[in-house]
């Protein structure tokens, strides 16, 4: 399923992905998907790092196909939250 489908009630195309990411609580996990300011409270940084069981999450780390993000692509989205 590509981002631009409404996945677990996200929608990540421009225009749409801010109000459905930030400050919105995962279903997977007590923490909010991206929690503004907060990289390492942010299930989505969890998820790309593949530390988010330890956060109470579940499933696979993301990305699910090409293999994970490089420590450059997670600090930069580090850097956005």
């Amino acid at each position: 399923m590509e981002h631009g489908a409404e996945a677990g009630g996200m929608a990540l195309h421009p225009g749409a992905a801010w109000k459905t990411l930030v400050g919105q609580p995962s279903l997977e996990s007590p923490l909010l998907r991206v929690k503004p300011g907060a990289p390492d409270e942010s299930y989505l940084v969890r998820k790309l790092e593949g530390t988010h069981l330890e956060a109470g999450g579940q499933g696979m780390r993301m990305p699910m196909e090409g293999g994970p993000l490089s420590d450059a692509e997670i600090r930069m989205i580090r850097d956005w939250i």
